[in-house]
C-alpha cells in the first residue's frame, strides 16, 4: 500500500490517482486532510476509499459521485455528520465509521441494499444506534423504518395543511400547532400500514378545529381511538358484505332437485 504526502494531493495527476484509476482502490491514511480531495471524487471507477486518521469532520455530499464504491473508510476522524447523499452509493457494502465522533447516522443509509457491515465501535451514538453496534441488519432495518416513517411524517403534515386545516396553515396557530401534532401522532402510529391508512382518512380522524388542540399528545390519542374504531367498523361492513355475498352465491349454486331436472328435460326434448 503506498503513502502520498499531502501538499500534493490536490493535482489530478498524482500518481495516487493514476495508481487508483488502475486498481480501484485510493489509500489516503493519516495526511491531516478535511475532505475528500476533488480529483477523488472524479475516479469513477473507485471500489474502495480509505480515508482513515484524518482531520474530516463534515463528510462532502459529493461522495455521491463515487457510484462503484464497495468500501469506505473514515475511522479515526472527528466526524459529526455523514451526508444524506451517501445513499446514492448504491454499491457501498463496507462503511467503517469507528472512534469517530457520530451521534446520528442519516436515515436514508437504510435505503442501501447491499450494505452489510457498518462498524460503529467507539462512536458516541445515541441510544437508538448504540443498540445496533455490532447488528449491521438490525441497524439497516431501523434506518429502513425510519426512513419511511420520516416520509410518512411529510406526507400527513402536507396533507392536512393543504386539507382539514388549510385556512390556518399559515397562522401562528399553525405553524405551532400542526407541527407538534404530526409528532405526536406518530409515537401512538409504529406501524407504517396503519399509519399509511390513518393518512388517507386524516380529514376524517384529526379535530376539525384546530384550536381545540390544547395538548398534541391527547389529540393524538383521540386520533389513534378514532382509527381503530374507524377500522373495526369497517372490517365488520366487509364481513357482512361477505355474508350477504354468500348466501347470494348459495342460492345461485342450489343443487338442482329431481323435479328441476325433469323440468330441464322436458324444455331441451
Amino acid at each position: 500500500m503506498a503513502l502520498y504526502p499531502a501538499p500534493s494531493l490536490g493535482h489530478r495527476n498524482h500518481p495516487a490517482y493514476e495508481d487508483a484509476a488502475k486498481s480501484g482502490l485510493l489509500h489516503l491514511i493519516s495526511m491531516n486532510l478535511t475532505d475528500i480531495p476533488a480529483p477523488a471524487l472524479r475516479l469513477s471507477s473507485l471500489v474502495r476509499l480509505d480515508l482513515g486518521f484524518n482531520a474530516i469532520v463534515d463528510l462532502t455530499p459529493e461522495v455521491s459521485q463515487l457510484a462503484n464504491l464497495q468500501e469506505l473508510w473514515l475511522n479515526g476522524n472527528p466526524l459529526r455528520m455523514l451526508p444524506k447523499e451517501l445513499e446514492h452509493c448504491r454499491r457501498l457494502e463496507m462503511l467503517d465509521l469507528r472512534d469517530t465522533q457520530l451521534e446520528v447516522l442519516p436515515f436514508e443509509l437504510g435505503r442501501l441494499e447491499r450494505l452489510h457491515e457498518v462498524d460503529m465501535r467507539g462512536a458516541p451514538l445515541n441510544e437508538h444506534l448504540r443498540r445496533y453496534v455490532g447488528d449491521t441488519e438490525g441497524l439497516i432495518g431501523y434506518l429502513a423504518y425510519s426512513d419511511k416513517l420520516e416520509g410518512l411524517k411529510v406526507e400527513l403534515f402536507d396533507k392536512i395543511s393543504a386539507g382539514i386545516y388549510r385556512e390556518v396553515a399559515d397562522s401562528e396557530l399553525g405553524k405551532l400547532i400542526i407541527p407538534q401534532l404530526v409528532e405526536a401522532v406518530s409515537l401512538v402510529f409504529r406501524d407504517l400500514d396503519e399509519y399509511r391508512g390513518m393518512v388517507r382518512n386524516s380529514d376524517r380522524l384529526f379535530p376539525p378545529d384546530l384550536k381545540t388542540v390544547v395538548v398534541p399528545e391527547r389529540a393524538a390519542s383521540k386520533v389513534r381511538h378514532e382509527y381503530i374504531e374507524m377500522k373495526a367498523d369497517n372490517e365488520r361492513r366487509r364481513a357482512e358484505t361477505a355474508r350477504k355475498g354468500h348466501g347470494a352465491h348459495g342460492k345461485t349454486t342450489k343443487r338442482t332437485g329431481p323435479r328441476e331436472r325433469k323440468a330441464l328435460t322436458s324444455m331441451t326434448t
